[in-house]
């Protein structure tokens, strides 16, 4: 992999020449057919040539028997070879001054250790050649009329704008080419085992197009998070928005992912903090991915979180209301006005809230009914007008076996419409959403995007959608001048020294962390008196040798509440540490914190290629039974860090006031952190207690420096 600024500059300099080419290179024999024939049913205007060493034609091209034969350097190349003949291919084209190559051959590092060191010698073979693969299937670029893609199995059309689409699996890119959904996949790029190009130089170049309208990725690992980080906030500044679908979410998901192109898959809570901190949206399935990635391309975006939501069913609302929750969408209710105009236009026996069943009859064009357009624009219109962001109707078209429509399901075509003219009278984001997703057909899918309205398919996919396409737009907004893409990995080691609880306490201290008045003692008659002084009740702790878990260890007694108690805990302690092999000698005499009401955990860990993350949980034995934690990436803004304590799972129903002191010694955290993140492997606050009043008191510390 290349690490270098100026080597990923060129790198992604000649991976728009492969997109884009003037001219094409087909390297191999008679399989190479159907790749020709798809290339020439793009359009595609530039040169084609062939390589083969002893053939004189193919599919009607002229045949150069090497690549140092060519009549110029190819900017693509297609290369449908034999393994054994990749590498020095490789290195004529980048010797000739070639743009890039698509590798089609399999068998690296997907294999394992052997196929590794294989895959390790194609990168160093290719220069600085922009290789895409090995185990790739190739691209098409719709907008260029340019396809390196292995068979002719559909006909390309002319794009002006859209969506790329960059998958680590050939399988899951054929999907788009015909996609169903109405997706406007414009560049589809398949990325195989990225032994050379990266997914975050397919977001950089990508993102550098002001035809792609957002990207979409389905990947099995982000490569160097370093280099997703900046290329991901490089996106989301220039307002692109980067939807993806990351396997390897599981322990199985992980092993196949190995498997299928060798992808070293990174722990997936930093996974989360990455994607959160750049902006990009992080989806579940196939069909979250195609309805997210359309919600947002679609013109016009909410403002905010409010939704008026239409149906015309009352177990509809009840299932748009469950599929809501979790997110960040809000129904708030009309207001008083519009409540009683509502009230005024819709039959007596039907309710107003939000969402609303507007109960329309289904005939009658003089009555409030589906057949009347007029009226149900008026009603859709009353409501969406009361300062909502945006606008939802369920309204589905059940189709035939064959996929046409009844014509019967005309009668839809009222409410639709009515919809349609009142979102867009108003100017808000409208979306018409099929509670299951094969009750949208394709004609009516197209006549809604001409009148830039969302068609959602299914009702879950349809909220999810909306969830982060809200989300997304308010990362986006807040995310202006502010920098966002990693530092470099400090690149540590698995363990370093364990500093004494005093001294991480105390360095934390001087950054703003409270901690208990304390006094250390040699032996126990200085304990006892030491106690006295900070007032009773008191722990003893271990505090040299330094011990990682004191407590497992026999090294922490609580609640001590006279000095005759201290003397007989360090004798205590001294004998059961003896046990253990360690010489007590020192301890931490330290005022326990009264009242406690919670424990949190409040750290950062060291993950390689990641550098350092914030780490706040429940505290105590409940961060390893519950597993409650959540993390982000460090450094970040301040503004993001009080975001981040404030809507952590842990801070759920704590005080303003002990929020604002959480989010002071989160502070004290990552300031520490800063000033030594190319020494500190671990730092645990753990407990981190939260008293009656509200004080926020860290009990313990742990700091792991690097020698």
């Amino acid at each position: 992999m290349r690490s270098s600024s100026s080597d990923r500059a060129l790198l992604r300099q000649n991976l728009g020449r492969l997109l884009s080419p003037r001219h094409v290179a087909f390297v191999g024999g008679a399989t190479n057919v159907p790749a020709i024939e798809m290339l020439r049913a793009t359009g595609f205007e530039g040169e084609i040539w062939t390589v083969h060493p002893t053939r004189t034609e193919l599919a009607g091209c002229t045949v150069y028997p090497s690549v140092n034969d060519l009549p110029a350097a190819p900017d693509a190349a297609f290369l449908n070879v034999p393994k054994g003949a990749i590498n020095g291919l490789l290195r004529d084209l980048d010797a000739r001054g070639a743009g890039g190559a698509v590798c089609f051959a399999a068998g690296y590092a997907e294999l394992g250790e052997a196929g590794v060191a294989e895959q390790a010698e194609l990168s160093g073979a290719a220069g600085d050649l922009a290789v895409m693969g090995p185990n790739s299937t190739g691209f098409l670029n719709y907008f260029d009329r340019t396809a390196l893609w292995p068979v002719h199995d559909h006909e390309p059309r002319q794009v002006e704008k859209g969506v790329a689409i960059v998958s680590a699996s050939g399988g899951v890119l054929f999907n788009y080419s015909i996609n169903q959904r109405s997706l406007r996949a414009a560049v589809m790029i398949g990325v195989g085992n990225q032994a050379v190009l990266e997914i975050a130089d397919y977001v950089a170049v990508l993102a550098g197009d002001p035809r792609v309208t957002a990207i979409g990725l389905f990947m099995e690992d982000i490569g160097d998070p370093v280099a997703f980080s900046h290329a991901a906030a490089q996106a989301l500044e220039r307002g692109v928005p980067v939807v993806a679908l990351k396997t390897g979410a599981t322990a199985k998901g992980a092993e196949v992912a190995q498997t299928h192109s060798g992808a070293l898959v990174a722990p997936d809570d930093m996974i989360n903090a990455l994607f959160s901190r750049t902006g990009v949206v992080r989806v579940s399935s196939l069909p979250m991915l195609d309805e997210t990635l359309k919600m947002l391309t679609i013109p016009r975006r909410p403002p905010g979180r409010r939704m008026a939501l239409l149906t015309n069913s009352g177990g509809e609302k009840a299932l748009a209301a469950d599929a809501a929750d979790g997110t960040v969408i809000e129904f708030p209710m009309t207001s008083p006005p519009v409540t009683e105009r509502l009230r005024e236009q819709i039959p007596e026996f039907a309710a107003v809230s939000n969402p609303f069943d507007y109960n329309a009859y289904f005939a009658g064009k003089d009555i409030f009914s589906m057949e009347n357009e007029p009226a149900l624009q008026r009603c859709f219109q009353t409501m969406i007008a009361d300062g909502y962001d945006i606008a939802m109707i369920l309204n589905g078209y059940r189709s035939r076996e064959d996929g046409t429509v009844d014509p019967r399901e005309s009668v839809l075509n009222p409410t639709r419409d009515a919809f349609v003219k009142a979102c867009n009278e108003l100017g808000i984001c409208g979306v018409v959403a099929s509670t299951l997703p094969e009750h949208m057909p394709h004609a009516q899918r197209e006549h809604l995007i001409a009148r830039r309205i969302v068609p959602l398919l299914g009702l879950d996919e349809a909220m999810s959608a909306v969830d982060a396409t809200i989300r997304w737009c308010e990362r986006a907004g807040s995310a202006a001048a502010r920098e966002l893409g990693l530092p470099h990995d400090p690149g540590l080691p698995r363990s370093g020294t364990l500093v004494n609880e005093a001294d991480g306490k105390a360095a934390m201290g001087v950054l703003g962390l409270q901690v208990p008045a304390s006094r250390i003692a040699s032996d126990a008659e200085a304990a006892a008196e030491a106690a006295a002084q900070i007032g009773f009740p008191v722990v003893l702790k271990a505090l040299e040798p330094v011990i990682a878990h004191k407590m497992k260890a026999g090294g922490v007694t609580l609640s001590l509440g006279s000095a005759k108690q201290v003397r007989a805990a360090m004798v205590e302690m001294s004998g059961r540490l003896a046990r253990g092999g360690d010489v007590l000698e020192r301890v931490l005499v330290e005022r326990m914190v009264p009242d406690a009401q919670s424990e949190l955990i409040l750290g950062v860990k060291y993950v390689p290629r990641f550098g350092h993350a914030l780490v706040l949980g429940l505290g105590g034995v409940a961060v390893e039974r519950l597993g409650l934690a959540d993390s982000i990436l460090l450094p970040l803004p301040e503004a993001d860090l009080e975001a981040f304590v404030r809507t952590a799972r842990a801070a759920r129903n704590l005080s303003e006031e002990t929020l604002g002191q959480l989010v002071a010694a989160a502070r004290a955290v990552m300031r520490y952190t800063d000033a030594n993140r190319h020494r500190l492997i671990a730092l645990d606050i753990n407990p981190l207690i939260v008293g009656g009043d509200g004080r926020v008191t860290a009990a313990d510390a742990l700091i792991e420096l690097s020698d």
